[in-house]
């Protein structure tokens, strides 16, 4: 009886997170507690076997079996050591106040747009509201029936409006800021009180998580019907490694179905348990995109390609329905200090406006003497206030102002 009792929660604890794993591609620290207990349990059971045949008797069972529990103990104290010790290890979301660790392969649909009837898009679901609590900062994330960030836009445009369409990943949604104070939203501010001849509104379709092969089917296929006059395409560096774990156009079947690109088999373990990751770091140089750097440079260059050709299918676009197209490559936070991006020597037709706004950034910055880190949250590393404010206005002054307002 008791030994029912003892394996009701640990067949729960097993059922938790192989449901995790499998639905979301998500583990934690109970996923270390499920594979020791795997480990004593199977150990267990052939000592017991062997036993049962002869083949050891009961002082060695009971040596062998003393090991094996000590094997336990100290695996799981080496694994609360190094959590506490090593926070370096730890995952982005981790770092944010998370349990989980989530594979950045994998990747799942997210629901169908009920304002859009004609394919599945990387959005949040119509109407819905959440509050993004992080460590540093708690702003509520509305959405509209498309499921984006946004105010309620009617289709149909006013007379003398101009609209702007911003497509792009967490950075474009607003994570870190409020949503009247993104730096599309404040770029419109910026627009309108800079003339009377015509009004700005900008329509925010990032989406934490997304790339620019999750924000061209939003697009192409949804909302485009918005009829924009510009198109910004903002990227930054964390798309390399999106397409990396998600890839190109073979992320979707014949049918149009999203098909997860399958991680290595030792993902689970390295979510699991930061004694794993301890050791790939020391060992094989391996970090959270689970490649050593030889591999990671092959599969660096091949993202890199398929980000190419897929910006000049958005070029292909804006030739197709007339309207005006924006490449904006924003750094992250180290490529402030390093200046570069691996995204500014990306090959694209001389045709296309692309605009970087590394330099811009780093210009004012140092003109302003002040610290990098002033403009990104510490431990979230998005944009801040006074980071969303220079990207809006690095994108005035480096296309509107030459190439708009100035005609």
């Amino acid at each position: 009886m008791l030994r029912r009792l003892i394996f009701i929660p640990i067949v729960l604890l097993f059922i938790f997170v192989a449901s995790l794993w499998l639905i979301f591609k998500t583990t934690s620290p109970l996923g270390f507690i499920a594979l020791l207990l795997t480990l004593y349990f199977t150990g267990r059971f052939f000592l017991s076997l062997l036993l049962q045949k002869n083949i050891l008797r009961e002082n060695q069972f009971s040596n062998f079996h003393t090991a094996l529990v000590s094997l336990v103990f100290v695996l799981l104290a080496g694994e609360m050591i190094i959590r506490v010790v090593r926070a370096d290890l730890a995952s982005y979301m981790e770092r944010n106040g998370s349990f989980f660790y989530s594979s950045p392969y994998g990747k799942q649909e997210l629901p169908l747009l009920s304002a859009c009837d004609n394919g599945h898009f990387f959005v949040s679901p119509p109407h819905d509201s959440d509050y993004l609590n992080r460590p540093e900062f708690n702003f509520l994330h509305q959405y509209n029936a498309y499921g984006l960030r946004e105010r309620d836009i009617p289709l149909q445009k006013a007379e003398g409006e101009y609209r702007i369409l911003g497509l792009g990943d967490s950075f474009m949604e607003g994570v870190g800021a409020h949503q009247d104070s993104t730096w599309l939203r404040l770029l419109e501010n910026r627009l309108n009180a800079a003339t009377d001849s015509m009004h700005f509104t900008t329509i925010n379709a990032g989406k934490s998580g997304s790339d620019l092969f999750f924000s061209y089917e939003l697009l192409e296929k949804c909302l485009i019907q918005f009829q924009p006059d510009l198109v910004i395409l903002q990227l930054n560096s964390s798309d390399i490694f999106e397409v990396m774990g998600a890839g190109g156009e073979e992320r979707w079947n014949d049918k149009g179905k999203l098909v997860a690109k399958a991680g290595p088999r030792w993902d689970f373990f390295y979510g699991s348990s930061y004694l794993v990751r301890l050791f790939a770091k020391a060992v094989f140089q391996i970090e959270f995109n689970l490649m050593n750097p030889e591999i990671e440079a092959l599969e660096t260059q091949k993202a890199l390609d398929k980000i190419s050709r897929k910006i000049e299918d958005y070029y292909k676009l804006s030739s197709e329905k007339g309207f005006e197209f924006l490449l904006a490559l924003q750094p992250m936070h180290y490529e402030l200090i390093s200046g570069k991006s691996p995204l500014e020597d990306i090959p694209v037709s001389t045709d296309i406006r692309m605009i970087s706004l590394t330099d811009y950034m780093a210009e004012i910055i140092a003109e302003r003497g002040d610290s990098i880190g002033n403009y990104y949250w510490t431990l979230d590393l998005h944009f801040n206030q006074k980071g969303n404010q220079l990207v809006a206005d690095g994108v005035y002054e480096k296309y509107f102002l030459p190439c708009f307002l100035s005609e």
